[in-house]
């Protein structure tokens, strides 16, 4: 048995067959595979249970591409003429700096020019000077501004989930888009969502005014406004819609496909689902935010599904 022989069966015996695999369209799209290794490969190939693995992982990899490739208007530069070699490298180091400010700018805009923001898969927690709270969800940035008579935040962007300790003298305002949100002391949650906010409101009473007009709040009430306009008041169970906001997320009745979508964006990685039947059954759960991996490993059991793990993504077939 030769060398490669030995490599092929101890990769075919040794490893998880979606590694075995992953490392076969790794070599093969190397351009550095000898003749032998090329056989090997075409062996190894031969066996339809190989040949199987290969084609998912390559359909997963293919996936990740699209999912991460450029928009259509950046044009990718792919051959570097011989001649401009060396211009190049004094240019790299040129092309370093102005990288460098290209992500502070980007943090500026992000997170610096907040008072409080969050970003990626990351919530955040605030206590404010009046002893009030806010908790931000993901992708979230507010503004303070108290002053004598008032205390304002305005949300510029993402969620945020307000405990107002009561000040009778000094109104608490959220500015959030086209309208504002006014209460006295009281638990809710505002939304942005374009250029206004969805309000939802889990204890007190609030009001929330857009274009002129105004409607009240109370437990179990939401609301969604835009410019010019609110939307109509709807009754909605908001402990478990603000559950976020205590570490967790509840899903009753919900395609799992919408479950792993809402919990992708707290998960510090990818998740992906590719199973199409699996995705439409509906599920009933209760996902810790601070222990999704725990919640994979049991849907695997509960839906009968498979959960692949590569570095910074986890997909679930």
């Amino acid at each position: 048995m030769t060398g490669i022989d030995q490599e092929t069966r101890r990769l075919k015996f040794g490893q998880d067959p979606e590694e075995e695999a992953l490392r076969w369209i790794t070599r093969s799209t190397s351009g550095e595979m000898s003749d032998a290794e090329i056989r090997a490969f075409e062996r190894w190939r031969q066996d339809p249970e190989n040949a199987r693995y290969y084609a998912e992982v390559e359909s997963i990899l293919g996936d990740m591409d699209r999912a991460v490739r450029p928009p259509d208007n950046v044009v990718q530069l792919r051959h570097r003429p011989r001649q401009l070699a060396n211009w190049g490298r004094r240019f790299a180091a040129m092309a370093a700096g102005i990288a460098a400010m290209a992500v502070i700018g980007q943090q500026y805009l992000t997170v610096w020019q907040y008072d409080h923001a969050t970003q990626g898969a990351a919530r955040g927690h605030a206590e404010l000077a009046d002893g009030s709270k806010v908790e931000l969800n993901t992708g979230s940035a507010i503004d303070i501004d108290y002053r004598g008579n008032e205390r304002r935040v305005t949300l510029a962007r993402g969620e945020a989930f307000f405990d107002v300790k009561r000040d009778p003298s000094r109104p608490f305002v959220i500015g959030a888009g086209a309208g504002e949100v006014r209460v006295l002391g009281t638990a809710f949650s505002v939304k942005r969502e374009g250029d206004g906010a969805r309000v939802t409101v889990i204890r007190g009473k609030v009001r929330v005014s857009a274009g002129g007009s105004h409607v009240d709040l109370t437990p179990n009430q939401q609301v969604a406004f835009g410019r010019g306009r609110n939307g109509a008041v709807a009754g909605v169970n908001a402990g478990e819609l603000l559950s976020w906001s205590r570490g967790f997320l509840v899903f009753r009745g919900r395609p799992l496909a919408q479950v792993v979508a809402e919990i992708d964006r707290y998960y510090p990685g990818m998740i992906m689902l590719r199973n199409d039947r699996a995705g439409q059954r509906r599920i009933d759960a209760v996902v810790h935010l601070d222990r999704i991996d725990q919640w994979i490993e049991r849907l695997e059991d509960s839906q009968n599904v498979t959960a692949t793990r590569l570095p910074g993504v986890v997909i679930i077939s």
